[in-house]
């Protein structure tokens, strides 16, 4: 995969767990259209890669019913940020060994040295995080870029978006959320292994 495509595809990834509106469906279809990700779902060996097609089926058959389920399910699920959600989609509920305030400085520290000024309340949210890694893939710099991603991946991200996933399979009532976190799972344990063998 090239340095855009993983972008695209953590685009992708934060979009999907974001509150759904009447474009939801829309921009979801095409961004995999244009990463033609239906030819990520194995290798020329056929060993499977990603587990794409659950997520295209459930974008393909999505209609105003279909939207209206889904946005039901994320405020159930995710209850827009507050702490009594089912799988609140921020770091400070997956790693209690740390303070909310660590976690919330780290992030924006990080952020800070790539010149992104976030808000606390956004620093440790599943899209920002995702948003993050997306940008510094598409950073010139590729040695440095690629330091930064393994940094804030093994730092910041990785423990606590592979719990938010498997919380969220666990959860989740809907096909589309499960196929979302399953594809999150996948993607970021093949980057995990990238940057620091397999896990």
């Amino acid at each position: 995969m090239t340095p855009e495509e993983c972008a695209q595809l953590y685009h992708l990834l934060a979009l999907s767990f974001a509150c759904p509106d009447a474009g939801f469906a829309e921009r979801l279809t095409r961004l995999i259209g244009e990463l033609r990700l239906e030819t990520w779902d194995s290798d020329s060996a056929g060993q499977p890669i990603l587990p794409i097609a659950p997520f295209i089926r459930e974008l393909a058959a999505f209609d105003q019913q279909k939207l209206a389920q889904i946005q039901h399910e994320c405020r159930r699920l995710f209850a827009q940020d507050r702490p009594e959600a089912l799988c609140p989609a921020h770091a400070w509920a997956y790693r209690p060994d740390l303070p909310r305030e660590a976690l919330t400085q780290a992030a924006q520290s990080a952020y800070l040295t790539w010149g992104q000024e976030i808000p606390p309340a956004r620093a440790t949210k599943l899209e920002t995080q995702l948003e993050f890694l997306a940008y510094l893939y598409r950073q010139v710099d590729d040695e440095v870029a690629r330091i930064a991603r393994r940094d804030f991946l093994y730092q910041q991200a990785l423990v606590w978006l592979l719990r938010f996933a498997d919380k969220v399979v666990l959860m989740t009532r809907l096909d589309f959320y499960r196929a979302a976190a399953q594809l999150l799972t996948a993607f970021l344990k093949l980057e995990a292994g990238a940057q620091f063998g397999a896990i």
